[in-house]
């Protein structure tokens, strides 16, 4: 089923998907083992909003296009922001690292990369700057 464009600037937005949750599921586990790490290892860890891309179930984890921007960035090391902090102006986004992809990079640098179902997914899916193609 294709997304209906009702938004005036012509822009879809992103809707959950079956295939998203799937992508999904794979990025909260990625996050997860990241999580583990540092509560073995610091005793803590940064706490995951209800609604982060990178906690399995939520609206934005079975989005396909935002699974697989977040992936893209726990695997490239490029900064993934929290919709919660508070932005630094209207140009530059927010301002804080979301907690999920912090967990996600703890498990890639710990790894030396992504775990191999991680990279065969991003691979089926012609990932290229941040979009699906």
């Amino acid at each position: 089923m294709k997304p209906v464009n009702n938004k005036a600037d012509g822009m879809v937005p992103n809707r959950p998907t079956p295939e998203g949750y799937k992508l999904g599921s794979v990025l909260a586990k990625l996050s997860d083992r990241g999580e583990r790490i540092l509560l073995a290892e610091d005793g803590e860890a940064p706490r995951r909003c209800a609604s982060c891309a990178f906690k399995g179930g939520t609206f934005p984890n079975g989005c396909p296009e935002t699974v697989l921007d977040a992936l893209k960035c726990a695997a490239e090391g490029i900064r993934f922001t929290c919709h919660h902090s508070k932005p630094l102006d209207s140009s530059k986004g927010y301002s804080e690292p979301c907690a999920g992809w912090v967990h996600s990079r703890v498990t890639v640098v710990r790894m030396g990369g992504l775990p191999a179902e991680v990279a065969e997914l991003i691979a089926q899916h012609k990932i290229e700057d941040g979009k699906r193609r």
